[in-house]
């Protein structure tokens, strides 16, 4: 609600199977640039992520592993003969893996905030679309977050709403503090 992306839940239902049953599966895909391409992967699993709807996959001509927003996803061939495949997933595994690439990758700019509490315990109060959490220490985690301008990436720390310590890029604290200063100066003149 409020994204104003829209999923066709008729592109969901053969995605899942095509995920259930280890199909090959080729589709039209838009990229966020809106440069058009055909693709033909070997789909792992649908992830939602409170906002949109990613299929992770194995890209069989880039033999790598990507993400696809399903809403950029157009006609969606499963063919009666489609072959079946042996799943692999990402190294980090799936869920790790959606939220690295959604959340930075695609990003010009990226910060990470060390922040106290373990992923267990950070996890529920960190939307994996906010950004991805790795361990550092059994008291400590780093959450990597991204966005198209040094700004953007403020307004992620801002609604991540809890204590951090900036880990780099040390250029995000001006930005920081020039935020901090307005939120300070508007909370003041109530």
């Amino acid at each position: 609600p409020g994204a104003g992306v829209t999923v066709d839940f008729r592109a969901l239902a053969p995605l899942a199977a095509a995920c259930r049953d280890a199909l090959e599966t080729r589709f039209s895909y838009e990229d966020a640039r809106g440069a058009a391409s055909r693709r033909t992967v070997e789909p792992l699993r649908l992830v939602h992520t409170g906002r949109l709807w990613y299929l992770a996959a194995r890209d069989v001509d880039r033999d790598d592993f990507r993400t696809f927003r399903v809403d950029r996803i157009r006609s969606i061939t499963v063919p009666d003969d489609a072959r079946r495949f042996v799943p692999r997933l990402p190294p980090e595994g799936v869920a790790a893996f959606v939220a690295r690439s959604i959340t930075a990758s695609p990003y010009r700019h990226r910060a990470r905030l060390r922040l106290a509490g373990s992923v267990a315990e950070l996890s529920p109060r960190v939307p994996s679309w906010l950004g991805s959490l790795e361990p550092e220490s059994p008291s400590h985690c780093v959450l990597t977050v991204g966005g198209d301008t040094p700004d953007a990436v403020v307004a992620m720390v801002v609604h991540l709403g809890l204590d951090f310590e900036l880990v780099d890029p040390p250029e995000l604290a001006e930005a920081l503090a020039r935020v901090a200063a307005r939120l300070a100066k508007g909370a003041a003149a109530r």
